[in-house]
């Protein structure tokens, strides 16, 4: 089986468990924060935050040499065939998002990046965003495939979530780069009971659920809806 290396750039609850499942299918991936302190504890083998069977993944990846905490663009993005980009967007004052991470990351990586590769945004974005950084990358003349990967994962059990998933949304106007980044999901899933028997977690006889490829800006819309949806359900449940 093929095993491109990964970077994940951010180490929080969605970033560290995507790069650790990554990690743990074989795949080299570097967990890439400007945090020391986090990356110290990851270095221990445990996460920074309370998240149901990380640990027991995050020992065993770095065991194995497969997940590399590092503070270095350079070190990790040239040789990575797939970025996933998941920095925070806290909220503005208005409460808008602040998108300064995101393109931060995206314009710091973009020129390391190597032709070909794949950068893939998984922090929630306002729709329109992957369009502003896709011209970013075209500007630059880098061979650089944009995609959206939108997470649906609860902290606290995030690992469940993304072994019993409900769906997995890639949106890209690249069908081929799309592809590419659903079949690291598969290969997750493939491992699925071998992955959650390590983290001594149960799925309690959930389904894997669909897996979906859409355009950059249906990918982003997903998420913004499911976000609101889950709000409205929220304050009629509380009203």
């Amino acid at each position: 089986m093929n095993h491109p290396t990964i970077t994940v750039i951010g180490t929080g609850y969605v970033g560290l468990t995507t790069a650790v499942l990554l990690a743990e299918v074989g795949h080299t991936v570097y967990a890439l924060d400007i945090n020391k302190e986090r990356l110290d504890t990851i270095k221990q083998g445990r996460s920074f935050f309370h998240e149901e069977g990380i640990d027991p993944l995050i020992a065993h990846a770095i065991k194995r040499g497969k997940l590399i905490p590092t503070s270095s663009y350079e070190k990790s993005i040239p040789n990575s065939t797939f970025i996933f980009s998941s920095v925070g967007t806290p909220d503005n004052p208005d409460g808008s998002s602040n998108l300064s991470y995101v393109f931060a990351a995206a314009k710091k990586a973009m020129s390391l990046m190597k032709p070909g590769s794949v950068y893939i945004q998984k922090s929630t974005v306002p729709v329109g965003t992957g369009e502003e950084i896709e011209r970013l990358f075209n500007k630059s003349g880098q061979e650089i495939k944009y995609v959206s990967n939108p997470e649906f994962l609860r902290e606290g059990t995030a690992i469940l979530d993304s072994l019993w998933f409900d769906r997995i949304v890639v949106g890209g106007n690249d069908k081929a780069s799309c592809s590419a980044v659903l079949n690291l999901y598969k290969q997750i899933e493939v491992k699925r009971d071998e992955l959650a028997k390590r983290a001594g977690i149960d799925g309690n006889g959930s389904q894997p659920g669909q897996y979906f490829t859409t355009r950059r800006n249906s990918a982003e819309l997903i998420k913004v809806t499911a976000n609101a949806f889950l709000a409205m359900r929220i304050s009629f449940a509380t009203s």
